[in-house]
């Protein structure tokens, strides 16, 4: 109903300025007013066209992480929020500070999620069987991370740990409310309520952060004896009815992979 309003209220003003400008009798001045009112009617559609490319971009990244996905999908997806974030600003130079600066946190919450993921994926410790990963964050340098989001942490085996399949959906959270409230503000719709701290709601499903599999676990006890790295973890990169193949990055700077048939795994040589 509110946007039928406002549709209905455009609507009226672009006839009240058609009349206007036909009822000036000078030819000139007359053909002016309506170059004006085609111009303004232009740049209107123009800003709407470009208020929905970035919301789509917005909103496909949000959709994406409620869903579940894997890393490498997730690393490719979150650049389209801050490529479509940029090209807004250049098409949109007058838009609002504080809804420019919601869109900028919503972005940096979404790559902040790829920093923590990353290194849970490629740094955490094997804690065994008891414990799973371990990811010691003050260690990898993300304290930062736990503070700009409050998440939760706790202690495993003397470490600082953060749980991240609580700690993803804090994140994803944050950033889907940045960048409705961003939306609201640039919309003109009534803002209703500030972004929360933290987030209390549904925890989202996340593919890919899970315990080791038994597979994952022989995986990462080939690259232990190759001195791979000490605490490797594996990362599945393919996946096929007969075989798998993982990729385990090594403390030189190299990943290894290996591939994985009825129980069995071996190293690949490059």
């Amino acid at each position: 109903m509110a946007v039928m309003l406002i549709s209905l209220g455009v609507q009226a003003q672009q006839s009240a300025l058609l009349e206007a400008c036909n009822a000036i009798d000078d030819k000139e001045k007359r053909l002016a007013c309506l170059k004006e009112l085609t111009n303004l009617n232009a740049t209107r559609a123009n800003d709407a066209t470009s208020i929905k490319r970035v919301k789509a971009g917005f909103s496909a990244i949000a959709g994406a992480v409620n869903s579940g996905l894997s890393y490498e999908n997730y690393k490719s997806m979150i650049l389209e929020p801050a490529r479509e974030l940029g090209i807004f600003r250049q098409e949109n130079p007058n838009t609002k500070t504080a809804a420019l600066a919601l869109l900028e946190k919503s972005v940096a919450a979404y790559n902040d999620a790829e920093r923590l993921w990353r290194a849970y994926i490629y740094k955490s410790q094997d804690g065994g069987i008891l414990f799973g990963r371990i990811l010691n964050y003050q260690l990898l340098g993300l304290t930062d991370i736990i503070n700009t989001y409050n998440l939760p942490t706790t202690v495993v085996l003397f470490n600082p740990h953060v749980q991240i399949s609580t700690a993803l959906p804090i994140i994803w959270q944050y950033a889907e409310n940045s960048a409705k409230e961003a939306f609201d503000i640039i919309e003109g719709k009534e803002k209703i309520k500030s972004i929360p701290e933290t987030y209390n709601g549904p925890v989202a499903q996340i593919a890919q952060v899970r315990d080791s599999t038994p597979e994952e676990i022989l995986v990462e006890n080939l690259a232990r004896e190759m001195q791979c790295n000490t605490h490797p973890v594996a990362a599945k990169t393919a996946a096929k009815d007969d075989y798998t193949e993982y990729s385990v990055y090594c403390s030189k700077g190299h990943s290894q992979l290996f591939h994985c048939n009825n129980g069995s795994c071996k190293p690949l040589k490059k």
